[in-house]
């Protein structure tokens, strides 16, 4: 029984030193640029909850770590889920991933499409969306 206790104490104190090298490969550029390809692709998926979550992902990343990832080959794929998805809780999601990336790709095709937005919901977040944009500029 002391054994067991043992090992398993010693099992919990190393397993965080195990784990260590993992952290620091996070830091590197090119698990960036992974991350960003990885969510390319979700953002493709024939699955709307996958493209959701992949939105979410980008809000995420172009918020809390745009100094490590650049989130500008995403922007197309955005601007795909936005015009062809029929979930509008994902469509807003993609307005909301195109404003947290900025840039004037999104910025541009935000603008520009106001005259073809039906719902007057949609219109405000982009009125409020443009409003914030004209504030930074």
């Amino acid at each position: 029984m002391k054994r067991l206790v043992l090992f398993s104490l010693l099992f919990a104190l190393a397993a965080p030193a195990v784990s260590q090298p993992e952290v620091s490969r996070h830091d590197s550029p090119e698990w960036w640029k992974n991350v960003s390809k990885q969510n390319i692709k979700l953002l493709e998926s024939p699955i709307a909850s996958m493209r959701a979550q992949a939105l979410k992902n980008t809000i995420y990343l172009s918020r809390f770590h745009a100094d490590q990832i650049s989130m500008d080959e995403a922007v197309r794929p955005i601007i795909r889920v936005y015009e062809n998805d029929s979930d509008p809780s994902v469509r807003k999601l993609a307005l909301a991933a195109l404003e947290s990336i900025g840039g004037t790709r999104a910025r541009a095709y935000i603008a520009s499409n106001v005259p073809r937005e039906k719902t007057a919901e949609m219109l405000e977040l982009i009125a409020s969306v443009l409003s914030e944009y004209q504030g930074t500029l």
